[in-house]
């Protein structure tokens, strides 16, 4: 009865590897044919940004080509969004027939679909995929996006998934500022300062920080001063009277930090009508949520303008009665006078102590600020 049963066995084993070797030899054969016929290669890319905030729309970029050398039948391509992160929308950009998508209702997670019935040898689609970072998405948060695509013509599936990852920022981020400050104007041949004030709105300490000021143009430098906030080391300056650049270094700058500089530079003589461009950028090797506040501007222009005034009025007046001057403001030029003070006559009345206690008339002057053009001149009265 052993021996039977062992005879069995032997037989047993024989015939899985007969019925094995059949079927691996079925299978070779299938993809030999396959790889004579060609095939249809697919393979798909997917970019996007490294960093997005929570409650923000993030924008992805999903390529599908078919590298051939057959055309691709029955192509799937999906999308399955990470959780935390919702559809909002879904745009194929050069081939808005080709492929037909399916997606969850706007701010509902799940799977993007798209079909296609034919795909042609040596076409691409094009997909952008908007997905939104839920509010309450804690800073440092890491999602990883991957798309997909399949054909049971493709012969070759390692390049069919194209992944994207972006984290939420804040972890260990940083948010600088930088802010500039000036006159709006100066006179050729002299000396400007500017106030510059750097910051960290955190909510981590900024390492390895830097700020930088190109001296615009002819403007060369004077000098350097911080006023206030953690030292900085600012001997990378051009020499005085040299034109460059100012860049000031810091290590650490911690949280809720301030520090504040005076930058003076020199505008010179042949500058009249000369507007001068200034602007201070700071940055970190630290990530930083909010670089649209990293740069401060401040616009100075040269200007020189011989500004006068002339008042002409009765050489007598009646006692009690109304006197009139008229006052002359008038610019010789070269350039245009900014910030001029025009002086305006409003008429009050006030108890005087004369001999016949009666109420005199005064006048009072207004200073009232205008620009006055070269060549122009103002009247009052």
């Amino acid at each position: 009865m052993s021996i039977f049963r062992g005879t069995l066995a032997v037989l047993a084993v024989l015939l899985v590897l007969v019925v094995v070797t059949k079927t691996s030899e079925a299978v070779g054969y299938s993809f030999l044919t396959t790889t004579a016929e060609g095939g249809s290669d697919l393979f798909v890319a997917k970019n996007g940004p490294s960093s997005a905030a929570a409650d923000s729309d993030v924008s992805f970029t999903v390529i599908v080509a078919n590298e051939g050398p057959d055309d691709a039948s029955s192509v799937t391509l999906t999308d399955v969004i990470p959780g935390g992160l919702t559809f909002v929308s879904i745009d194929e950009t050069n081939n808005p027939d080709l492929f037909t998508c399916t997606s969850p209702a706007v701010g509902s997670g799940g799977t993007i679909q798209c079909d296609a019935a034919t795909f042609t040898a040596g076409s691409s689609s094009v997909f952008t995929i908007v997905l939104h970072v839920a509010s309450d998405t804690p800073p440092g948060t890491t999602f990883t996006n991957i798309a997909t695509v399949t054909s049971p013509t493709d012969p070759n599936d390692e390049n069919n998934s194209g992944v994207a990852s972006f984290t939420t920022p804040g972890a260990n981020s940083a948010d600088l500022s930088a802010t500039k400050s000036g006159p709006s104007s100066a006179l050729p041949n002299s000396d400007v300062p500017f106030q510059i004030v750097i910051s960290n709105a955190g909510p981590a300490a900024a390492q390895t920080v830097s700020f930088a000021d190109l001296l615009p143009g002819n403007m060369t430098f004077v000098s350097m001063l911080q006023n206030s906030g953690p030292a900085f080391d600012c001997s990378s300056a051009p020499a005085p009277g040299d034109p460059g650049t100012v860049t000031c270094t810091l290590a650490t700058m911690n949280v809720s930090t301030t520090a504040s500089f005076t930058l003076t530079v020199h505008i010179p003589a042949d500058s009249s009508g000369t507007e001068y461009i200034n602007r201070v950028t700071t940055s970190s090797t630290s990530s930083d949520p909010n670089d649209e506040n990293n740069t401060g501007i401040a616009t100075v222009r040269a200007s020189s303008a011989d500004v006068s005034i002339t008042k002409a009025g009765p050489a007598t007046a009646t006692a009690g009665g109304p006197i009139s001057w008229t006052l002359t403001a008038a610019n010789a030029g070269p350039d245009t006078a900014l910030d001029v003070y025009r002086l305006r006559r409003t008429t009050v009345r006030r108890q005087t102590i004369a001999a016949r206690r009666h109420p005199a008339r005064t006048a009072q002057l207004i200073a009232v600020s205008v620009h006055l053009h070269r060549g122009a001149a103002l009247n009052s009265r």
